[in-house]
């Protein structure tokens, strides 16, 4: 019963994803999805960050691959283990300053 869309850069490749999705049962979704609706979910990784913005400001989930993958070996939906939202939420806000490297002096 769920719909998955998938962003270009996920590996397995896109179109190795919409077999696996439709094998198992489930709607493969080509765009975006531009509402929110319960189990709709977006599969996606770091590389394709920037093209998640309209689906995490939908609150839909956004996981990596391996929610697919290994949901499938498991028979289980667990969207907060593979969730990817909370690292598109951070991105946006400025990093935090790195510390200075302890016990290494330049002579």
């Amino acid at each position: 019963g769920y719909e998955i869309h998938v962003t270009p850069s996920v590996v397995p490749e896109p179109s190795q994803m919409k077999e696996i999705i439709t094998c198992c049962g489930a709607r493969f979704l080509p765009k975006m999805p531009s509402a929110q609706k319960e189990h709709t979910v977006v599969v996606s990784c770091e590389q394709d960050r920037v093209l998640c913005d309209k689906a995490a400001s939908l609150s839909l989930p956004v996981v990596s691959t391996e929610f697919l993958l290994t949901g499938i070996l498991q028979q289980r939906v667990d969207l907060q283990a593979y969730s990817l939202t909370s690292s598109l939420n951070t991105s946006s806000q400025p990093a935090a300053p790195k510390a200075a490297a302890r016990g290494r002096r330049k002579y």
